[in-house]
């Protein structure tokens, strides 16, 4: 028997009834109905993004020192 959470935040699409993982995922940028491409079964895939962000200084500290 499948048991859900097994595809719960995953890194591609994957079919909750024959396992088959989407490729193509990163194509997909909301969450809806879904067809398998493997059973062509229908199923909702729920989109989430994690965006984090960096930073690194441009500008030697030396050089505000010196103005």
């Amino acid at each position: 028997m499948i048991d859900p959470s097994d595809y719960f935040m995953e890194d591609q699409i994957t079919c909750p009834y024959c396992g088959h993982k989407e490729q193509d995922s990163w194509e997909i940028s909301e969450s809806g109905e879904f067809v398998c491409n493997n059973c062509d079964k229908l199923f909702y895939v729920e989109v989430q993004v994690d965006v984090r962000y960096s930073s690194e200084p441009i500008e030697d500290e030396d050089d505000d020192d010196e103005k």
